[in-house]
């Protein structure tokens, strides 16, 4: 199995992007490869990579991706669970085109973005990013749907949860006439695998959220493309796949770390009390 990163962020230049996204130099994609189990286990091997591409620094973490997810929904009330999925659901399927590939291979949302297609594991990676860039969990399903092997799993889908109806929506992107909440009818065997939970806000469930916060305002205040473009990191799955900001990744730009930043603050205001 093939998963592919980048080494600095180029996502695909659709229109519908927002104008920090527009950059045209050609991506530097990584490859990390790795056996793929037989059988079920391979459909787990592939999830859990799904999962951490998903909710990595080229996933929900990354800054562009939080960009995209926030101009798609843009307009939307915060509680609009249904119109947040909706629109990430319809923009996914509108431009990003379902194609086959050599060999089983996961890309990273950042990635899919950048080619404008892939298959069913890369959409629904996408699409978990999106949402969960904007606290909205999701789940993967995988389905055997070939009556000639009924056993095996051959396609798999989202499935994100609508805190307003308290329910699981089904996100099949690769269905030309799907909508949400269709899902495959004429299923042998049926998994719904570990949620993935979206990174909350202060005014949510407690979460990491200093690591999304930490993500964007560093790039942003660092000179976003130019920073990322002259970082030459390997890929490296697990650890940082990609060269987009990451919280436990050391500060790469040769720039003060935020964190130094904001404890000097802190500092500051403790000394400036104690005098009063």
């Amino acid at each position: 199995m093939r998963r592919l990163g980048q080494s600095y962020a180029s996502p695909h230049d659709l229109k519908q992007l927002p104008a920090a996204l527009l950059r045209t130099a050609p991506p530097r994609l990584g490859v990390a490869s790795e056996p793929l189990a037989a059988g079920d286990d391979g459909i787990a091997q592939t999830v859990e990579v799904m999962t951490r591409l998903a909710q990595g620094a080229e996933g929900a973490q990354n800054p562009y991706v939080r960009m995209l997810a926030l101009d798609i929904t843009r307009g939307l009330g915060a509680r609009d669970y249904y119109g947040q999925i909706e629109a990430i659901y319809d923009w996914v399927k509108q431009n990003i085109e379902f194609r086959g590939e050599f060999s089983e291979t996961v890309q990273s949302p950042l990635v899919t973005l950048q080619m404008g297609a892939g298959d069913c594991d890369c959409q629904a990676t996408l699409v978990a990013a999106l949402l969960g860039a904007q606290g909205i969990a999701t789940r993967p399903v995988t389905v055997a749907a070939d009556a000639e092997d009924p056993e095996t799993f051959t396609h798999v889908y989202l499935e994100a949860f609508d805190r307003g109806a308290n329910q699981w929506v089904p996100l099949d992107t690769t269905v030309p006439s799907a909508s949400p909440g269709w899902a495959p009818e004429r299923v042998y065997r049926r998994r719904e695998w570990p949620a993935m939970s979206g990174l909350a806000g202060l005014g949510d469930a407690q979460s990491d959220g200093a690591l999304l916060i930490q993500d964007v305002a560093a790039p942003l205040a660092q000179g976003a493309a130019a920073a990322l473009a002259n970082r030459s990191n390997s890929a490296s799955f697990g650890l940082n796949f990609g060269s987009t900001s990451n919280f436990n990744a050391p500060n790469a730009s040769g720039s003060i770390s935020p964190w130094v930043v904001i404890g000097g603050g802190i500092l500051l205001i403790f000394m400036l009390g104690r005098r009063r």
